[in-house]
């Protein structure tokens, strides 16, 4: 790792040779995509992870990660689908339900920006309530327990 740091072509290269034997190599995919954020390369990176998500299953520590760059490669469309691998997953800690609720509400005021209020109330509906979408652990429950608990909240975060 510490010759990846030193020499980060030869590295790209390396992981790219692996690459071609197996597509969805989990290390070499995962050195790209650190190379990748290192280099500032927001759009490659997020590709990379975005084949990653696809075959792995979601990581709760990435997760926040992979929203943020979705928000700065403005891929809004996928942010729905990270939504429901949150809603599917069983540990969500609180930070990560924090960077949800934003990514939401990103996605939300893009639609309504761009005229797509029908697209734009869901987003609005499903980051109201982080705390009990976190004690929930399927989608039917996370949505569902939105409702109840932005009800109970101050207007001023509605």
């Amino acid at each position: 790792m510490k010759e990846t740091r030193q020499q980060p072509e030869q590295a790209k290269g390396v992981y790219f040779q692996g690459l071609k034997f197996n597509k969805i190599h989990y290390k070499c995919n995962l050195g790209l995509y650190d190379l990748y954020l290192k280099e500032k390369n927001y759009v490659e990176a997020y590709d990379v992870i975005k084949r990653l998500s696809h075959y792995f299953p979601a990581n709760p520590k990435r997760l926040a990660e992979v929203l943020r760059l979705a928000i700065i490669n403005s891929r809004f469309e996928d942010i729905e689908q990270y939504y429901a691998a949150f809603c599917n997953m069983d540990d969500r800690e609180d930070s990560l339900i924090r960077h949800v609720c934003a990514a939401l509400i990103v996605c939300g005021k893009f639609y309504l920006r761009n005229g797509e209020k029908a697209r734009a109330m869901p987003f609005s509906r499903r980051r109201r309530s982080p705390a009990s979408a976190a004690r929930t652990s399927s989608k039917r429950s996370c949505r569902r327990s939105t409702r109840t608990a932005a009800r109970k909240r101050p207007k001023s975060f509605r």
